[in-house]
């Protein structure tokens, strides 16, 4: 499935509602105390019953991608040969060769790096995860570009009853 949408955000087109099919969009929640990224579905409040998936504070949904990334680089050479694939269907334009030598270079400096700092690199989620579902039971489907599936349940989570985001980062990541 294409992106409806490109913006400067990573997980701008990406995140998709399961009740209504329209993507989640970033939104300020201000307040006197508090300046809050939230993820919710931009179609939640227009259609007469509004959609039932939950919001997502950003750094919550930064965190699933970091548990989702750890689980597709347990098969890390297998994710080079598709990352490969991809980025040659999605770089047109250059000459072959220009085009091949970018390939590899990305996919050389990938397979040099630590497991560690891919997991938090945003040109890897957009390169790596193709789309993730939101459902009602808040868990998330990431799908990446090799077409394998990871399933997440996200943890309660309120910056504003000071729940510790590594008490948050052990629920996300408990399953490695």
């Amino acid at each position: 499935m294409q992106r409806q949408f490109n913006t400067c955000h990573t997980f701008a087109g990406m995140i998709i509602c399961d009740e209504c099919g329209r993507c989640y969009g970033s939104k300020r929640w201000h307040s006197t105390s508090y300046d809050d990224l939230v993820w919710q579905c931009n179609h939640r409040y227009e259609q007469e019953e509004k959609c039932k998936t939950p919001h997502m504070y950003d750094q919550l949904l930064r965190y699933a991608f970091n548990a989702a990334m750890l689980h597709l680089l347990e098969s890390r050479s297998e994710v080079i040969a598709d990352c490969r694939d991809y980025l040659s269907a999605a770089i047109r334009g250059k000459k072959k060769n220009t085009r091949n030598a970018e390939i590899t270079r990305f996919c050389d400096s990938f397979l040099m790096r630590s497991p560690l700092d891919i997991v938090d690199d945003e040109t890897a989620w957009a390169v790596l995860v193709r789309q993730v579902t939101v459902k009602v039971d808040r868990s998330l489907i990431f799908r990446f570009i090799n077409g394998s599936e990871f399933e997440l349940q996200l943890p309660d989570f309120s910056p504003r009853y000071r729940n510790s985001l590594m008490e948050v980062r052990g629920k996300c990541t408990k399953d490695f």
